[in-house]
């Protein structure tokens, strides 16, 4: 079975944790949403937000019908579950399953204290979706990691199924 890893990111940092997962999980291939679509600055609307969608449904779609790579790594600044619920509802493959790591750096909070937001370095929750396959959504405090230690965390997590 295949897996599907979507990383939203906040900062540089995070953003490069996506990179050092795909080189630490085997038989592995990472997106970044900047090489689908990319402007300068980056100008989220709709009408961009669709063409990046679109663009990741036929990437996702074309990896788990090739069935090359066990994990398809998609790293994309994600600001809830929406997205990926919608992504998932165009999938044609049916054996997948679909991870989402929230990332947090709770320094970069004013008024919050180091992991209080999470009271531990990450939390599960489960989340149904369309096709009635579960969406594993695990947050991840990321306050004083480095991008490597982000992506053992998260490497370590996909491999021992917690």
């Amino acid at each position: 079975m295949q897996t599907i890893i979507f990383i939203n990111y906040h900062d540089y940092n995070e953003q490069l944790a996506a990179n050092q997962l795909y080189r630490l999980l085997p038989n592995s291939v990472y997106m970044d949403a900047n090489w689908l679509c990319y402007t300068e600055p980056m100008r989220y609307s709709d009408t961009t937000v669709n063409i990046i969608m679109d663009n990741m449904t036929n990437a996702v779609n074309n990896f788990l019908l090739a069935r090359n790579y066990e994990y398809i790594i998609v790293n994309f600044p994600f600001n809830n579950s929406k997205l990926i619920h919608q992504l998932n509802s165009h999938l044609h493959s049916t054996d997948y399953s679909v991870l989402f790591f929230k990332l947090n750096n709770t320094s970069a909070l004013e008024g919050i204290e180091q992991f209080e937001l999470l009271k531990s370095e990450y939390e599960v929750h489960y989340e149904p979706m369309s096709d009635n396959r579960l969406l594993r959504c695990s947050q991840l405090d990321t306050t004083q990691m480095t991008a490597f230690k982000i992506a053992k965390t998260i490497h370590d997590i996909v491999l021992e199924g917690k």
